[in-house]
Parts: structure tokens; sequence; C-alpha cells
């Protein structure tokens, strides 16, 4: 049995350093946001322009191909053509 008094066992947590006091750089925060926003903007715009392309390109294939297989139903006429 032993005496009553401290754990002997027990050993106190080493002291915690208080947290640095954060710099205001609340300048260079909306900088980057702003540039991180322009980024973004530029990249959903190119998106935009590639699937335009994309769908353009598979429609004037998909014109070709009618006129090359002589498809009526697929081959879309140009007013000015009709004139």
């Amino acid at each position: 049995m032993l005496p009553m008094g401290p754990n002997p066992f027990y050993t106190a947590p080493a002291p915690v350093p208080p947290a640095p006091i954060p710099t205001p750089d609340d300048k260079v925060s909306v900088v980057w946001i702003i540039i991180l926003c322009v980024i973004i903007v530029i990249l959903g715009g190119f998106l935009a322009w590639a699937v335009y392309k994309y769908r353009s390109v598979q429609k004037e294939t998909e014109d070709k191909r009618g006129v090359l297989y002589q498809d009526e139903a697929n081959v879309r006429l140009n007013n000015e053509a009709e004139i």
C-alpha cells in the first residue's frame, strides 16, 4: 500500500507555447481571391468555347455525311442555296 501523496507515475505535460498572433494580410488575401476568380472565369470560358467548337464540328460532320450518302432526311438546306 502506498502512502497518500502525488501520483509517482504522473508527469506534468510540457507548457504549450502561445499561438502566434496573425498579421493582417487582408490586402494580399483579397488579391489572391481576385486572381483565382479571374483564372476560374477564363477556364470556364475556354471550356464553353471548346464545347461549342466540338458541337459545331459534330454538326458539320453530320451534315457532310448526309450529303455524302445522299440521305435526304439529314441534309439541311441553306436558304441562300434555294434562291
